[in-house]
């Protein structure tokens, strides 16, 4: 390593005190002794007067400027700060709020923000540890046209401990920034898509979408089905449009929004009585309740509607969305227009290009003749048993 390729960067210390200062490539590698000032380490390519760290920090900023921030951390920030740690999570915070500020809203911009963890059975939702869990208002003026939000794999953040020469320790990665003209991620399986369907407005409750889906599902193509009860992720393209010079923050209603969004697609087995009751609280047809035509999601086998405290309780699979993009112009009325897809990726390289494996013997039809020739689906055997695989990798070949 040479001089010129040690990078200036803005850290959390191992003490959890927050200094502005510097750390190279060599010192966070090989986790020299913390110091915040003194004699630079013989191994730091800095100068004396430059202020290396030389520790092993809780979180390191690679990026920190007006178009994009990105940190690497030991620790991801909750919705409540736990006594543990808590000093740590407070700063990383209060850090990230900081660069966040810096951030400068474009004309044409759209914020987008990527998060992932090398943590194996780390659960989480990805929306919620980018914005609801650092504040929604921190994000208002930067997503005035639009955001995109998404997972990143575990592999992924392998490949930037890498580039960045980060120790593997640092499990979590946050990014955010300000994109002009983003494009739509492209996906291999469209599931449902939707033009203009009218809202009354976009509030804060998930109802409210759930019910405008439900009574224009006339609207709604429904091309393919997952299972998210078998962990199948999928994506969500949605344009708004919103009356003009109407007051509309999207970061405040996006969670309501995809909550009765992703609930409209899913299917579920009520009782009698659940029906009765959803369908009394929510002042809607029973057959809202109990609808299984546009379930492009699956049946969901812990109920998308649950009681609680006498009233309703959404329980979406939105932890399995891994990809959003929201776009926003404005317009004569409030409506919603969209895609579903698939983003169900092989777990043992990381690639899109799967296939749905079709077990038992197939009733063949154009239809299925036409699947089987796009690689749509591949027929994987006569013998159906349990706990069999339901997917096939066109890349590396693997069922999972």
């Amino acid at each position: 390593m040479t001089n010129e390729k040690a990078k200036l960067r803005f850290v959390g210390t191992a003490k959890g005190t927050i200094f502005v200062g510097h750390i190279c490539d060599e010192c966070i590698y090989n986790r020299g002794a913390f110091s915040s000032f003194g004699v630079n380490p013989s191994n730091c390519f800095f100068k004396e007067t430059e202020k290396c760290l030389h520790g092993s920090p809780f979180y390191v900023f690679i990026k920190r400027d007006t178009s994009s921030v990105a940190v690497f951390s030991k620790v991801r920030v909750p919705f409540d700060t736990p006594k543990t740690n808590k000093t740590i999570i407070q700063s990383l915070k209060s850090d990230l709020i900081k660069a966040i500020a810096g951030l400068q809203a474009k004309s044409r911009g759209v914020l987008q923000a990527r998060y992932g963890t090398t943590e194996k059975n780390s659960f989480f939702d990805v929306e919620n540890v980018l914005f609801y869990n650092i504040g929604t208002t921190h994000f208002n003026s930067l997503a005035e046209n639009g955001v995109s939000f998404s997972a990143i794999s575990g592999k992924e953040i392998e490949v930037l401990h890498k580039k960045y020469n980060i120790p593997c320790e640092y499990t979590h990665y946050y990014e955010y920034s300000i994109v002009s003209n983003l494009k739509t991620k492209n996906f291999n399986t469209p599931l449902a898509t939707w033009d203009n369907i009218p809202l009354k407005c976009l509030g804060v409750k998930p109802a409210t979408v759930w019910e405008a889906i439900k009574k224009e599902k006339t609207k709604i193509q429904i091309l393919d089905e997952i299972n998210t009860d078998n962990r199948d992720t999928f994506a969500i393209v949605l344009d708004i449009e919103k009356p003009k010079d109407s007051r509309f923050y999207i970061m405040t209603a996006m969670k309501p929004l995809l909550d009765g969004l992703i609930c409209a697609f899913h299917s579920s087995s009520f009782s009698e009585k659940e029906i009765q009751n959803f369908s009394k609280i929510l002042n809607v047809p029973k057959e809202y309740v109990t609808d299984d035509t546009i379930n492009a999601l699956g049946n969901r086998k812990g109920k998308f509607l649950q009681d609680y405290r006498n009233n309703v309780k959404w329980n979406p699979a939105d932890d399995l969305c891994d990809y959003v993009f929201i776009r926003v112009k404005e317009g004569e009325k409030w409506t919603l227009s969209g895609t579903l897809y698939s983003s169900v990726k092989c777990p043992h390289c990381g690639k899109g290009n799967v296939s749905q494996l079709l077990w038992g013997m197939p009733a063949f039809s154009k239809e299925l003749l036409w699947d089987l020739s796009t690689g749509k689906i591949k027929l994987a055997g006569c013998c159906v048993h349990e706990n069999h695989p339901n997917y096939f990798c066109r890349w590396c070949k693997k069922m999972f």
